[in-house]
């Protein structure tokens, strides 16, 4: 079975050989203007917790963000993932880490916006994400 482990909206991840760096964490999204278009990273993992009848290598990953009003502003397309990292425990959990770039998201209002991941079909992971004016954080 695939679930997500961490999730972190951030302005940028990668790895640099030895380990993920998780750029400038957002605890919100303030663009300068609403509406505007923000870009932002999302880092995450994948977890795979093998059970004996699981004989799936691989599950497709798509993320949807919906406004405040719950309508969705995105729907990715579904991205094929597999986890390599193997233990030599006898459990045998795999696990990899990955970002994803949204640019360019059209905020349109204030609120409270909501980033689904799904696996399979199946929601496993809901982030909640704040986004406020800019200027409405001085106040």
């Amino acid at each position: 079975m695939f679930n997500i482990g961490y999730a972190v909206i951030c302005e940028n991840a990668f790895n640099d050989g030895k380990q993920i760096i998780i750029k400038n964490p957002y605890s919100i999204i303030s663009p300068v203007n609403i509406p505007s278009n923000f870009s932002f990273n999302l880092a995450f993992s994948i977890i795979k917790v093998p059970a004996p009848t699981d004989e799936a290598d691989a599950a497709l990953l798509q993320f949807r963000l919906k406004d405040p009003d719950g309508n969705d502003i995105v729907i990715s397309d579904a991205l094929t993932i597999k986890v390599g990292n193997q233990e030599e425990d006898s459990q045998k959990y795999m696990y990899g880490d990955a970002n994803f770039n949204f640019s360019n998201i059209e905020f349109l209002k204030e609120g409270n916006y909501h980033l689904e991941m799904h696996l399979d079909g199946r929601c496993k992971k809901t982030i909640e994400i704040p986004v406020i004016k800019r200027d409405h954080l001085k106040e």
